[in-house]
């Protein structure tokens, strides 16, 4: 996670087509502006269902787990 220190009117740009800016600091509180375009989903984070969240990518074929051949004290 990047963490970067801004002031009111200050941007963060995000690849060529991304820019954040803070418009008010007020109390514990932390107005933005996203300007995105429209293929961009924006939304806050505590809005999304968990299923509409990216988890991380699962790596394919790194990790088998062992097979169970059988039990302790079966014949």
């Amino acid at each position: 996670m990047l963490v970067l220190t801004r002031k009111p009117g200050e941007t963060i740009r995000i690849g060529d087509d991304i820019v954040i800016t803070i418009n008010q600091l007020r109390g514990g509180r932390v107005r933005v502006g996203i300007d995105a375009p429209k293929h961009v989903s924006v939304a806050c984070g505590e809005l999304d269902p968990p299923s509409q969240q990216q988890l991380p990518p699962t790596p394919t074929g790194a990790f088998q787990p062992p097979q169970i051949m059988g039990f302790a004290g079966a014949a």
